[in-house]
């Protein structure tokens, strides 16, 4: 699932390792799609627009998918947040002077795409780097 980019709306959908599925009533399918940062190069993700973490599982189109906030959130402010990458949250994370919880979620490489343990060693030495 994916529910905090603007990336359904875009031609990069055609990249996600789950297409867009639409809901249907009379199966009981909800909608559903699965788009991973594995799934596109930094350079694509940087393109994209953050928004509020929300989906709609009876949407019938990737734009209705899009939506669902839910009642006690806004979207007031979910006007094409600047997406940035883990290098630079640290960079920004530490020139607020906040602390640092990492996580490493599950990474699912797709062909052509770094092992998890790449993955894990890159996200060590960004924070290293940052002298965190």
């Amino acid at each position: 699932r994916h529910t905090t980019t603007n990336i359904l709306a875009t031609p990069l959908a055609a990249k996600c390792s789950g297409q867009f599925v639409p809901a249907n009533p009379l199966t009981g399918t909800r909608a559903s799609a699965n788009c991973c940062t594995s799934d596109i190069t930094l350079a694509e993700f940087k393109t994209l627009c953050g928004k509020m973490d929300a989906s709609l599982n009876t949407a019938t189109t990737p734009q209705e998918y899009l939506g669902g906030t839910a009642s006690f959130r806004t979207d007031l402010y979910s006007t094409c947040a600047t997406l940035v990458s883990h290098s630079e949250s640290i960079e920004l994370i530490k020139a607020k002077n906040r602390m640092f919880t990492p996580e490493l979620k599950t990474y699912t490489p797709n062909a052509g795409m770094p092992s998890y343990d790449a993955i894990r060693h890159k996200v060590i030495e960004e924070y290293r780097m940052h002298g965190v």
